[in-house]
């Protein structure tokens, strides 16, 4: 859930094209938008102004940043890039596998995805741990408490502390994603028998919801209300797993949603449309891109941030009203004497 509440108007403050197409954008300090483009890391700033552009080649996905503003990133091979907030390269980190996107937790430590390994840097790139699985390791998440949860393509999703020690593992019925973590500490994540879980922190289940096409753990909202894509719509979940409501229009893919503080979801659709809807899952308004829409960023002054599939990057808000000056007003007065009378003039 996004910290911030999103604008409620579709109209288009800018529009930015990107040659090469886009990862998910992420937003950073003073509202920069950070993304990966085909073998770049790229900043623009709120006036669509390019920043910086680094090339490290390969394919660079969305960056992960630092409490300083350090961007760490990968570009699909074996390497985890730190690049300063100004876009300069400060180190780089070597594996023996192909790296995942890296999470971060508050002390700024690194944690990562390394073929059957999750490894573990310092914020200058100095090694500190390895943790081996069976299978392939995901994506890692950190919860509020510093807590590590990882899926695994051996079926189990593992929850470690910040030292690389296994505190847990539960076994699940398929290969097993990301998690996404509500503030008291449960865990949901989904696996390829299209299951969402919820676990409780010392790794017991909760409860669990079976769904189609579930491809990503669910963005939490407000009242630690889920909001999970299912391929076809949108599902918001109560926290006991319950359903709440559901969105699903005709002859669409969903593709993603991003939930602001308010509850209002926003949703990218395959089919070249971005919609807003309110908490009881009503459609407030949607707007039609060019291409299909990636995940919504929210910035700090609510303006909806995305991009399409034929690489347009926009932003949609609220447009600032112009100011006009007050008109300055004439008076043409004729002095007698001391009294000042004033006339007439006909022309």
């Amino acid at each position: 859930m996004s910290q911030f509440a999103g604008v409620q108007s579709n109209s288009t403050l800018w529009q930015f094209n990107v040659k090469n197409g886009t990862s998910a954008l992420v937003i950073g300090q003073n509202n920069i938008i950070y993304f990966g483009s085909w073998g770049n890391l790229v900043a623009i700033d709120v006036d669509h102004a390019e920043k910086f552009k680094i090339n490290v080649g390969g394919i660079v996905d969305s960056p992960s940043i630092g409490s300083d503003g350090t961007l760490y990133f990968e570009n699909g091979g074996n390497t985890i890039f730190a690049a300063s907030p100004e876009g300069t390269i400060k180190w780089k980190y070597q594996s023996n596998d192909t790296v995942t996107i890296p999470a971060i937790d508050i002390y700024d430590r690194i944690y990562f995805g390394s073929g059957n390994f999750l490894e573990s840097v310092s914020p200058v790139g100095k090694l500190f741990w390895k943790y081996h699985t069976n299978g392939l390791v995901s994506i890692p998440s950190v919860g509020p408490d510093g807590t590590i949860y990882i899926g695994d393509t051996d079926h189990n999703f593992y929850a470690l502390d910040s030292s690389g020690n296994l505190k847990w593992k539960f076994n699940a019925k398929g290969i097993t994603t990301l998690g996404s973590i509500n503030p008291q500490n449960t865990v949901y994540f989904c696996d390829s028998d299209n299951y969402l879980y919820a676990v409780n922190q010392d790794g017991t289940l909760k409860w669990t919801f079976q769904s189609t096409n579930i491809g990503t753990p669910p963005s939490i909202g407000p009242d630690n209300t889920l909001f999970l894509v299912d391929g076809t719509g949108l599902v918001a979940l109560n926290s006991d797993g319950t359903k709440k409501w559901d969105y699903h229009p005709a002859n669409v893919t969903v593709q993603s949603a991003s939930v602001d503080k308010d509850g209002t979801a926003y949703v990218g659709i395959f089919e070249n449309h971005l919609y807003a809807l309110d908490s009881s899952g009503d459609v407030k308004w949607n707007f039609r891109a060019d291409g299909g829409v990636s995940q919504p960023a929210i910035g700090s002054d609510g303006t909806i941030y995305f991009n399409s599939g034929k690489g347009i990057i926009y932003a949609l808000g609220q447009p600032a009203i112009p100011e006009f000056p007050m008109p300055t007003l004439l008076v043409i007065i004729s002095f007698i004497g001391i009294l000042a009378i004033p006339r007439v003039f006909r022309i």
